[in-house]
């Protein structure tokens, strides 16, 4: 399950446009998350 939404995050990210496409970049740091 968890291999499965990775990859469908990834394509999701991959195909996307900016600036949706940095945000969700964003969202896999978590050193940056924890900045907010």
């Amino acid at each position: 399950m968890r291999k499965k939404l990775c990859r469908e995050f990834d394509y999701f990210r991959n195909h996307s446009l900016e600036p949706l496409s940095t945000f969700l970049t964003y969202m896999t740091c978590s050193y940056m998350i924890d900045n907010i």
